[in-house]
């Protein structure tokens, strides 16, 4: 009984750790990601701006 209790408890510490080193290497990897959707966001808005008031001139 208390040796399944201790593979149980044991599997669990593994798994807890094995998730808590995927989150710290998804975590740098989704800020890339998230910077990169925000800048062809600006770029896509900007850009236009920037063509038309270079057409003026």
């Amino acid at each position: 009984m208390k040796y399944q209790a201790y593979i149980l408890l044991r599997d669990s510490l593994i798994s807890t750790h094995r998730i808590k080193i995927l989150n710290n290497l998804l975590e740098p990897l989704l800020i890339i990601v998230v910077g990169l959707i925000v800048g062809f966001i600006l770029v896509a808005m900007y850009l236009p701006l920037f063509q038309l008031g270079g057409g003026v001139i």
